[in-house]
């Protein structure tokens, strides 16, 4: 099983990945101003975050990161 964004697996509890929760946390704030999926997107890869794949935001990440959030 994949943690979600935001958490990782450390002896098999989930705990607070600090890197990622501030993404995450810059993503409620974005939707919470009601920025688009795309905007937030675009916004994180302008701020230097980057999903784990290493490579470009697309905004189901984004969607199913804020829906988590909710």
């Amino acid at each position: 099983m994949r943690p979600p964004y935001g958490s990782k697996l450390e002896h098999g509890a989930l705990v607070v990945n600090p890197g990622e929760r501030t993404t995450v946390q810059m993503v409620t704030l974005l939707r919470g101003r009601g920025a688009s999926y795309r905007m937030i997107c675009w916004e994180l890869l302008k701020a230097g975050h980057r999903p784990r794949s290493g490579g470009e935001w697309h905004a189901n990440q984004i969607r199913r990161m804020a829906t988590k959030v909710d």
